[in-house]
């Protein structure tokens, strides 16, 4: 009995560790996209695939944009439309987004867990630095 107790306050802890982890990333993903939801919107169509209205609703029907990558994300993750997940974010989204993944399926410390930290915005990757770059030489020729 003492072992199952432990063994359950241990997962516990782990559980919050990564929610933790999960929590951060998603605050620095807000603060990197400021107040440009629109560049932000266009990278989310672009990233998932999904067409211009889909993304303006997700993004209309959650608290913070970083909110809205999650909801893509965890689709992605998961293999479930966005809609699904949205209704899951909304039925559990005061308990945090790990446990929305959990409720979708993922669980704590598994390898699809991890890969919802990994930020795929393109802007934000190496897309973003071509763009910059681009830009940049062609100022050049001009």
């Amino acid at each position: 009995m003492k072992k199952l107790l432990l063994v359950m306050v241990l997962l516990l802890l782990t559980s919050l560790s990564y929610a933790d982890d999960l929590d951060n990333f998603l605050m620095n993903l807000n603060m990197q996209i400021g107040n440009d939801k629109t560049s932000f919107e266009a990278d989310l169509s672009a990233t998932f695939g999904s067409n211009e209205m889909k993304v303006k609703s997700v993004v209309g029907s959650v608290d913070k944009p970083a909110d809205a990558y999650m909801v893509f994300r965890l689709a992605e993750v998961t293999k479930k439309q966005p809609e699904e997940v949205l209704l899951v974010y909304k039925k559990h989204k005061d308990k945090g987004w790990g446990k929305v993944a959990q409720e979708l399926g993922v669980k704590p410390g598994s390898k699809e867990f991890h890969e919802l930290k990994e930020n795929k915005l393109k802007k934000h990757g190496k897309k973003g630095k071509e763009k910059k770059e681009h830009k940049k030489g062609k100022k050049d020729r001009d």
